[in-house]
């Protein structure tokens, strides 16, 4: 639940910094959408209906962040995420 940490709208991630399991890492920007989502099945007909409808609802339609490792460590399902 990154987006708790650092909002939906927030495009200043080079300067948040986000912890798992006390390893610290870097959020150096967000991960695009990538626009065959906008392809309906087996046509060639673009429909952006679903990248409103995820705008609208989340005030964004990126699919996550890039993290770089700032420490080294080892984190595992389960650990906890620190903002």
């Amino acid at each position: 639940k990154i987006q708790i940490c650092i909002g939906h709208t927030s495009r200043l991630y080079h300067f948040i910094i986000i912890k798992i399991n006390n390893i610290s890492f870097q959020v150096e920007k967000n991960i695009p959408r990538c626009t065959a989502i906008n392809l309906k099945p087996e046509t060639d007909i673009s429909d952006k209906s679903l990248l409103k409808l995820l705008k609208k609802n989340y005030d964004h339609f990126d699919m996550g962040i890039y993290l770089r490792s700032v420490d080294e460590g080892k984190i595992e399902v389960g650990n906890i995420l620190e903002c």
